[in-house]
């Protein structure tokens, strides 16, 4: 199937952006509940007074390490400004086409969902690998290097800086 020139990274980024919103909806990842509910609150700020340094702490302080990640924060703080009911709801401004012409594809697509889950919950979750397996019981043949694995191939194909590791004892 033909596809444009960048779109499996779009399609990426909006997996990875569905499954912060799916868990910061719920009540399974604090973390993310908490760096959403931190976003609402810099949406009754004044847009015009000091939002470029407050809405980049912000993203730092959750993993939200790229540039990419910091303008789709700041569409969608407009976009929570402009409608109440998608602030609501903590609708995201989803990442526009325009990049499909100038980017080259990388990596492969994902065969799983459950990647995107596993990066939001590392990245903004701050769960370690070892949390990640832990949480992930379930499933069979789940080790460290599958994950970390899992987390290095994904973060690369939405354009992710991963968080840096914790330092072991």
């Amino acid at each position: 199937m033909w596809q444009p020139e960048g779109a499996s990274r779009w399609f990426a980024r909006c997996e990875y952006l569905a499954a912060l919103q799916e868990l910061a909806r719920g009540t399974t990842a604090p973390r993310i509940r908490e760096a959403f509910c931190a976003l609402d609150r810099l949406a009754d700020e004044r847009p015009d007074v000091g939002r470029p340094q407050t809405l980049e702490h912000w993203a730092a302080e959750y993993g939200f390490l790229d540039t990419w990640l910091v303008e789709l924060w700041a569409d969608t703080l407009d976009l929570w400004r402009s409608s109440p009911d998608g602030r609501g709801v903590w609708e995201v401004a989803w990442p526009t086409f325009d990049y499909f012409d100038e980017r080259a594809e990388v990596g492969e697509p994902k065969r799983t969902l459950q990647h995107f889950r596993w990066l939001a919950l590392h990245q903004v979750g701050q769960l370690t690998y070892e949390q990640l397996a832990e949480h992930e019981q379930g499933e069979s043949g789940l080790d460290i290097s599958t994950i970390s694995r899992a987390l290095t191939a994904t973060a690369t194909l939405i354009g992710l800086t991963l968080r840096p590791a914790p330092r072991r004892h």
